[in-house]
């Protein structure tokens, strides 16, 4: 290793399950309005920490709501005084509201480490092991020698050893954090045979520290699928520190572990589960639904993450460093046909009572206490429950990092700052939920360019190489089952006059742990509809479920004059006319006869339909053209979904649309458009669904998807599950729906057009 000798290997060491202080995660280039470097903190008597305004050079005025609890001086150093909680709050000239900090003191612990340098870390464990700094010798089934770990009174990942709080008794409520008793360290990982660090990379070539924020750290290795244990290297600006965590918690030098030596990567399956620790799984998920299950340790497959950040001598820190590594996860045999996806997400984000946006939290506290809430409680209508995780809106996106990985290749593809939002409807009361996911120039890159979803072709037959937006998609009513009837039903009528969203398997770790298999799919936006269409994003409108999803003000008034005609005589050719002047006719006839045809049951005049238009016509472009078109999504309650009588074949949902939605059934009494619609409606019957053409691509699916399911039903339900009989049962009610519906719906559809 020659200049790589002169270093100690030390082990990287994860704290199990750590909470971490809300903040806000760092990405290279982001854009920051006025925030506290912390949002919470835990201190232990007689300790302090410092807070900075992040955003201003302007003088800050501080104050403490408890003196007694914790002082602060003018230059924001924080002194726990007295076992109790205080908030800090922070006052800038101008800017409002005030910034807080809310701080927790706790007594002092007979077992608490002693304060000292974070390079007094035992050597040679691997990344992912739960170790402490301190305590005493016992013994691994393989007959090393390692550390007990000690509880740590401070702040997670500083020192290591820390332990995940528990969440109090009843599900959303205000979680204090406590830690639990310390678990065993798991054995060693022999690295006898791990490569060392390539020696140039400790030739120390960045500038010496000056003055400003720092140069981010440097690894010795990229994010990526690595076949054994290897050492990896950190490198800074000469002067400056660099700062890491193991568990997608921000690193600076309060809340990370100070870097010293080159770090052990090395397999970490089968270790304890951190982010799917039993605690946390209370704080995500309603008790007793079904929805909750708390995986073993060998039920979550893990990476390992690590972020990590130079901070200067005078406490500036720089961008954060993500990366992820794949060791022994077999991932082209496991992953085969599918991509990865690794999210790096600061815990408290997910997980904070307040802020965190998977859990139940203090937004299901509030609505637990209504009445309309208790009777839903005592109905167990779990899908109708509110919680942080319900919540939607830019207010509930949080930053994360992701990497992206092809299986079969096992190459890294990109790595990307993303804006992450949960999704779904009712969807988002199961054990794994669905996730929206935005690039943004603030987040440091304003879109992607990388051909994401095979097969998402513009109007030109172009494959689209560049995104805005994605999604994440669990499958909605089919998570727990196949999670391929939306993509199936939509792969079999792209010829179609709507809109359709092409999608790919792919395999999600959250902060290095398994989070099962999801569809990669596109995400209907207006710059979606610039890049398929090649209409200018803005002057795109979009209308979804009755409200503007993109568009500008004025811009409902074309919608309120479409809907208008619901109220008109289409007898009248005359009115017929003039709604196919605002409406593309063909995509109208096209999207309710396959809505009708597939027997959507989540299909209404109020749920799951889109519909776009340009709001200036452009004669270059056809489909600028003013004109309504529409927008597939959606479609897996259908085609026998759950067994329920209104989705099986024999079912008249054609009656069913008539009832239900006023256009239509004003349009379908104009005899041009039923013979229109009867065209389409027995095309899309005997083409696009034709059952050998459906069995030929279920086949597809099947061999792709049901491989990659096998760890979802472990992951989320456990080893023995009926759920793994689900997958066949699926593709099986599909088969039958499709070889018996021609018969039965284009007689009522004849009947009813009489």
């Amino acid at each position: 290793m020659q200049k790589g000798n002169k270093w100690k290997v030390t082990a990287l060491l994860l704290a199990a399950a750590l909470i971490l202080p809300a903040a806000s995660p760092v990405s290279a280039g982001a854009k920051k309005k006025l925030v506290l470097n912390r949002k919470k903190v835990t201190l232990t008597v007689g300790k302090s920490c410092v807070l900075k305004v992040k955003g201003t050079k302007k003088k800050v005025r501080w104050s403490t709501s408890k003196k007694k609890v914790a002082v602060v001086s003018k230059k924001g150093k924080v002194t726990a005084k007295k076992q109790g909680t205080a908030k800090i709050t922070a006052k800038v000239k101008g800017w409002k509201p005030a910034l807080v900090c809310k701080v927790a003191v706790k007594k002092k612990s007979g077992s608490e480490r002693p304060q000292g340098p974070a390079n007094d870390m035992p050597s040679q464990a691997p990344v992912g092991t739960p170790a402490g700094n301190g305590g005493e010798p016992v013994n691994t089934p393989n007959g090393t020698e390692t550390l007990k770990p000690v509880q740590s009174a401070g702040p997670s990942q500083g020192p290591v050893g820390s332990t995940p709080p528990v969440p109090s008794d009843q599900p959303g409520a205000d979680m204090t954090e406590k830690p639990p008793a310390p678990t065993q360290t798991p054995s060693q990982v022999p690295i006898v045979d791990a490569d060392p660090v390539p020696d140039e990379f400790f030739q120390i070539l960045q500038p010496e520290y000056e003055t400003g924020t720092p140069e981010c750290p440097e690894f010795s290795a990229d994010s990526g699928v690595y076949g054994k244990a290897f050492m990896l290297g950190m490198k800074s600006q000469p002067g400056t520190k660099i700062y890491y965590t193991t568990d997608g918690s921000i690193p600076t030098a309060e809340n990370g572990t100070l870097y010293t030596d080159a770090l052990v990567v090395a397999d970490r399956n089968g270790m304890p589960n951190v982010l799917t620790a039993a605690a946390n799984i209370k704080k995500m998920y309603i008790s007793g639904s079904g929805y909750d299950y708390v995986p073993q340790a060998d039920e979550v497959a893990k990476c390992t993450v690590i972020r990590a950040a130079a901070v200067s001598p005078d406490q500036k820190v720089s961008d954060v460093v993500t990366r992820s590594f794949f060791i022994g996860n077999d991932v082209k045999k496991k992953y085969a046909g599918a991509t990865i996806a690794s999210l790096v997400i600061d815990p408290s984000d997910l997980l904070d009572a307040e802020t965190g946006i998977h859990v139940l939290g203090n937004k299901y506290t509030e609505w637990s206490k209504t009445p309309e809430a208790q009777k839903i409680i005592r109905g167990r209508q779990y899908w109708d429950y509110e919680g942080n995780y319900t919540q939607s809106g830019r207010d509930w996106e949080r930053l994360a990092f992701m990497d992206y990985l092809d299986a079969d290749s096992e190459a890294l593809e990109f790595s990307v700052p993303v804006g992450i939002r949960v999704r779904g409807g009712a969807s988002r009361m199961y054990g794994q939920k669905g996730f929206n996911l935005y690039l943004r120039e603030e987040y440091g890159q304003k879109n992607l360019k990388y051909p994401l979803i095979p097969g998402d072709l513009d109007t030109e037959g172009n494959q689209i190489k560049k995104y805005k937006s994605f999604m994440l998609r669990n499958g909605g009513n089919d998570t727990e089952y196949s999670k391929i009837r939306d993509v199936f039903t939509q792969s079999m009528v792209g010829d179609r006059g709507y809109s359709v969203q092409a999608a790919r398997p792919c395999v999600l770790f959250i902060n290095g742990e398994y989070w099962g298999l999801y569809n990669l799919t596109e995400k209907y936006s207006d710059n979606s509809i610039e890049n398929k269409y090649g209409v200018d994003k803005d002057n795109v409108i979009i209308f979804k479920e009755d409200e503007m999803d993109e568009g500008q003000d004025g811009d409902e008034v074309l919608y309120q004059e479409l809907l208008s005609y619901a109220e008109k005589d289409f007898t009248d050719d005359a009115v017929y006319e003039a709604f196919c002047g605002m409406m593309d006719i063909d995509s109208f006839a096209d999207y309710y006869a396959t809505e009708i045809y597939i027997a959507n049951k989540d299909w209404n005049p109020e749920k799951n339909y889109m519909l776009w238009r340009a709001r200036t016509p452009d004669e270059t472009n056809p489909y600028a053209d003013g004109k309504w078109r529409y927008m597939l999504y959606d479609t897996e309650y259908a085609m026998g979904m759950y067994n329920n009588w209104d989705t099986l074949a024999d079912y008249d949902s054609f009656s069913g649309a008539v009832s239900q939605d006023a256009l239509f059934a004003a349009v379908i009494k104009n005899k041009s458009f039923q013979q229109k619609f009867l065209t389409a409606i027995k095309e899309i019957g005997s083409k696009n669904f034709a059952p050998e053409a459906c069995e030929k691509k279920l086949k597809e699916y099947e061999t792709a998807y049901k491989p990659l399911m096998d760890d979802f039903y472990t992951r989320f339900f456990g080893k023995d599950t009926w759920n793994r009989s689900q997958f066949d049962n699926a593709v099986n009610a599909i088969k039958e729906f499709v070889g018996k519906r021609y018969r039965y719906i284009i007689p009522y559809v004849e009947n009813g057009l009489k």
